[in-house]
């Protein structure tokens, strides 16, 4: 599977939490979001688009305005939910 998969940055990064950070600091979101909830939502969003396409013997080319359309998706359900003590 390993030589299905490529990764074009700009950069590449030893460390997984730089990346993380790096992702989540150019998604440019609110303090107030759950910053964490949204990086493993977004991570399983991708894993998932690119196992449904591999299945369906096509390539899976991701492009960050589809990362922004789902990164604006969950921040409005976000948004929307009310908050409860």
């Amino acid at each position: 599977m390993l030589s299905l998969l490529m990764i074009n940055s700009d950069s590449l990064y030893n460390d997984h939490e730089e990346f993380k950070e790096h992702i989540l600091t150019n998604l440019r979101v609110s303090e107030n979001l759950i910053k964490n909830e949204l990086y493993q939502y977004l991570l399983g969003w991708l894993v998932g688009e690119t196992l449904t396409k591999w299945k369906q013997k096509l390539e899976s080319i991701i492009y960050g305005s589809d990362i922004l359309t789902r990164k604006d998706d969950y921040i409005a359900k976000f948004d929307n939910k009310p908050f409860i003590l």
